[in-house]
């Protein structure tokens, strides 16, 4: 389909809540564009108190499936418990999930753990992927 995403932080609260919104076009790059709403992703719900925060994305059509799209996220874990504890040092991970919409994600899979330091991860933003299909 010729649809076009346009992804964009969001901050969904005061402290932690970091996350994405996207606004979609079927005409084209230069639009009309929807207005922008949050990006949302099965198993999480980024205003649970965990105080997690996604900071970006880096997404692309899937290189095997047209209709998908494929997302790289470094995200903050947070403090477990439900303690509301802002900017906490527990690390985080890169996560991959999977759309058809650009909207609705699949689970994230984290792929890499990496540590962290007043809420955030080492490692954002994440750039992206190279597919290469040769064995």
């Amino acid at each position: 389909r010729d649809r076009w995403h346009l992804f964009a932080r969001s901050n969904a609260r005061y402290y932690g809540g970091r996350t994405l919104q996207v606004a979609t076009s079927e005409g084209g790059p230069e639009g009309p564009f929807s207005a922008f709403s949050p990006v949302s992703w099965v198993g999480f719900n980024i205003l649970e108190p965990s105080m997690a925060n996604i900071y970006y994305g880096a997404i692309r059509a899937h290189p095997t499936d047209a209709g998908m799209l494929i997302g790289f996220f470094p995200l903050s874990i947070g403090v477990p418990n439900g303690e509301d504890v802002p900017n906490a040092d527990t690390g985080g991970y890169i996560a991959v999930a999977f759309s058809c919409d650009g909207m609705n994600w699949s689970e994230m899979v984290p792929l890499v753990y990496t540590p962290g330091i007043k809420g955030r991860t080492d490692d954002h933003p994440v750039s992206g992927y190279v597919y290469d299909a040769t064995d």
